[in-house]
């Protein structure tokens, strides 16, 4: 029998392998536009996004060792499939050029009619906090 892979929303409250969240399990998710990957019962990935202003913003995806090398494009069309039913026009992530997985993440952008820019600066974060 051949296991598949789901692409689903993470439901509230569902625990994530501690690999695929790091420090981002101190900050309040929005489950609505966090998926995961899930294969042979086991969540084996997950994409954290947003909707900012109608632009669906991938910011984090992560996969523990194990997880098949398929679900990235499965989730990729998943999820760009439902942020369109949800109304953004589009997507936007942060690719490294040092990184050869994101390397990889920028050909299939290119592959499906997406777009490069290239750039050098700095991601800047940081509290809303304005004690300083």
């Amino acid at each position: 029998m051949l296991s598949t892979i789901t692409i689903r929303n993470r439901e509230e409250g569902e625990t994530l392998p501690p690999e695929l969240m790091g420090s981002l399990d101190l900050f309040p998710i929005d489950y609505n536009w966090q998926w995961v990957a899930e294969y042979e019962g086991e969540i084996v990935g997950q994409v954290l996004a947003a909707n900012v202003h109608g632009i669906l913003f991938l910011f984090r995806i992560t996969a523990i060792p194990s997880a098949p090398k398929s679900w990235v494009m499965l989730a990729y069309r998943r999820i760009l499939a439902e942020a369109k039913e949800r109304g953004c026009m589009g997507f936007m992530l942060f690719l490294d050029d040092c990184n050869k997985q994101e390397v990889k993440l920028m050909r299939i952008v290119q592959k499906h009619g997406g777009m490069l820019l290239p750039s050098y600066g700095a991601w800047a974060f940081g509290t809303t906090e304005t004690g300083y």
